[in-house]
């Protein structure tokens, strides 16, 4: 059998499911030393695999918009002095978007370099913990 290109692996909302997939992960990097290892993830529990190095993209459970995406790759190839930038979040709450309230924009750490953040042991509202300067996206 030859070897994919790329692999997505996708692990359920549980911390504990993303760190039993860390094996399959290193067997899948063992069985097809080139082949890219992308992981689907929900937010909050993309620390455990941050800093493993058979991981190519984490990818989780939010998305952006067209022009953010278009922002995040001048970005990633020109990232000057920073080494994690904060992406403005809009929430929503039973399907209406959030504006108000400071609620708008909820500028969030989601973009960083490999090895540049620690993520806080809080049990609830965790914190990326960032050494170095963090840029702001619009």
């Amino acid at each position: 059998m030859n070897a994919p290109k790329r692999v997505l692996v996708i692990v359920t909302r549980r911390l504990g499911d993303v760190l039993l997939a860390t094996p399959l992960i290193r067997t899948i990097r063992e069985a097809w030393p080139k082949t890219l290892i992308d992981v689907l993830v929900y937010k909050n529990t993309e620390g455990i695999i941050v800093n493993n190095p058979d991981i190519e993209k984490i990818i989780t459970d939010e998305w952006i918009t067209p022009e953010l995406k278009d922002e995040i790759l001048v970005i990633i190839k020109n990232p000057g002095s920073y080494v994690a930038f904060a992406i403005p979040r809009l929430s929503s709450y039973c399907g209406q978007y959030i504006r108000h309230s400071g609620w708008w924009p909820d500028h969030v750490t989601r973009l960083f370099r490999r090895g540049s953040v620690r993520f806080s042991d809080n049990l609830v509202r965790e914190r990326i913990n960032v050494d170095g300067n963090i840029g702001r996206f619009r």
